[in-house]
């Protein structure tokens, strides 16, 4: 596994614009080859022309997203130490999530915006969990500009 772990870090990026480059090619060949006399987008969209493409990108991020999930785990249980800031850092994220979700309330009747979640069927766990997400947004774009403007302060004065 560490074979491979020096070999992905060393020749990842080579490998995945590889792999992105012969999807990308491999997408327009299905697409060029069954286009055919078909000029008009309701004709175009009426094939499944386009499946190829969009199953070969739902099948790229899935990789990707299991990749970058292993090989973090493997970097975590493997030096533990070094990865201890980044937890950290996580779970301050989740802490502050879990205090804008808790401190999130869904929309009430008579707001314009509780008339659109009617509209589009969201729910008020959705609503919350969205105002939460809003929240713990806001408070992070804070948390970086008050460290950024601080780090500032701090190497002026030194």
């Amino acid at each position: 596994m560490n074979n491979l772990y020096t070999m992905l870090s060393r020749n990842g990026s080579t490998i995945a614009f590889g792999l992105g480059s012969a999807v990308v090619a491999i997408f327009l060949i299905s697409v060029f080859t069954q286009i055919g006399d078909k000029s008009t987008i309701e004709e175009l969209s009426a094939t499944n022309i386009f499946d190829l493409g969009l199953k070969l990108t739902i099948f790229l991020t899935i990789l990707c997203a299991l990749a970058i999930v292993g090989f973090g785990l493997f970097h975590v249980i493997t030096d533990l130490k070094g990865a201890l800031k980044g937890l950290i850092g996580v779970g301050i994220l989740a802490a502050i999530f879990g205090i804008a979700y808790a401190t999130a309330t869904p929309e009430v009747a008579g707001n314009p915006i509780f008339d659109t979640m009617g509209k589009f069927n969201i729910t008020p766990g959705v609503s919350k969990f969205v105002s939460g997400a809003i929240i713990a947004t806001m408070a992070t774009l804070v948390i970086a500009a008050v460290s950024l403007i601080g780090s500032a302060i701090v190497n002026i004065i030194k």
